[in-house]
């Protein structure tokens, strides 16, 4: 026979996982989804690639950048982080004689007290800025392993200005070619997708209800300045959720949308990269 607190433990573990399901099913149907066909941007859009021996994938991404449609004033900026790949070489061999895209090299560790995405995130963005990139318009910040479709810039952009929010983040559809991908790769929405309804979590002001995610940020660039940047989280793991928290206490919005139409991304080739990369994230956590 069941004693009473243990009969307690399990309703009460009842009740949550119907809870998560039913806001789960509900962020399944009524979640903001990146639009497919928008207007023109008509503002400056600058892209900032943090990359690290990303030479296999790289290329890819700056493929689908040149064929961004609706983006009359855009430039990229590829930071290639001390790889040891030959990043830098396959990104200015992707780019062409594309004048949009610039590569810069760098050779430095992250300074003491930062952590290596925030640094990298700063030191390209610092790069734009000092070639007059980011005194207005919209900053991007993706992931060398992400894929876009030709209109997910100008939709991105246009939700970021519809919205009136500081910072949209646009969740790529998560890729996965092996069976342990398939098993570990949609705990990154569950953590929000069974917990929050986006609707609600998009309107609030409270950090605790911010979502965001570091593979693909669009910025309003004041914003992005306002707050810091990146040397705000410089320490930070988990630096797309603490920039977006720490604008919602400086009041400005950030927003999620999913975009699996518009862009995906598949952050590990296999089961063993997999396992490698959470090993590193959960030691450093």
């Amino acid at each position: 026979m069941t004693s009473p607190p243990i009969e307690w433990v399990v309703r009460i573990g009842s009740l949550i996982s119907v809870l998560g399901l039913v806001t789960a099913g509900t962020n399944l149907v009524r979640a903001p989804r990146l639009p497919t066909a928008t207007r023109p941007v008509t503002e400056p859009v600058t892209v900032c690639i943090p990359a690290r021996d990303e030479r296999d994938r790289l290329p890819d991404l700056i493929g689908d950048l040149r064929e961004q449609r609706g983006v009359g004033d855009l430039r990229v900026f590829v930071y290639d982080d001390a790889s040891t790949d030959g990043t830098a070489e396959v990104a200015e061999a992707a780019s062409g004689a594309d004048p949009r895209f610039s590569v810069v090299r760098g050779t430095a560790e992250p300074p003491p007290g930062w952590v290596g995405k925030p640094a990298a995130c700063h030191r390209v963005s610092e790069h734009a800025f000092a070639q007059g990139r980011g005194d207005g318009g919209i900053l991007v910040f993706l992931d060398a392993d992400v894929r876009l479709r030709p209109d997910a810039l100008t939709a991105a952009c246009a939700v970021l200005r519809e919205s009136e929010a500081a910072l949209v983040c646009p969740w790529p559809f998560q890729q996965a070619g092996s069976v342990t991908e398939v098993l570990v790769q949609p705990l990154l929405a569950w953590s929000w997708a069974a917990t929050l309804p986006i609707r609600l979590a998009n309107r609030s002001r409270r950090p605790s209800t911010a979502v965001a995610c570091g593979q693909f940020m669009v910025f309003d660039s004041a914003g992005y300045r306002g707050v810091g940047g990146h040397r705000a989280v410089a320490d930070s793991v988990t630096e797309d959720l603490d920039i977006a928290r720490l604008l919602r206490t400086r009041g400005r919005a950030s927003t999620l949308v999913v975009a699996g139409r518009s862009a995906s991304c598949r952050m590990y080739e296999d089961a063993d990269a997999l396992r490698r990369g959470y090993d590193r994230w959960l030691w450093t956590a």
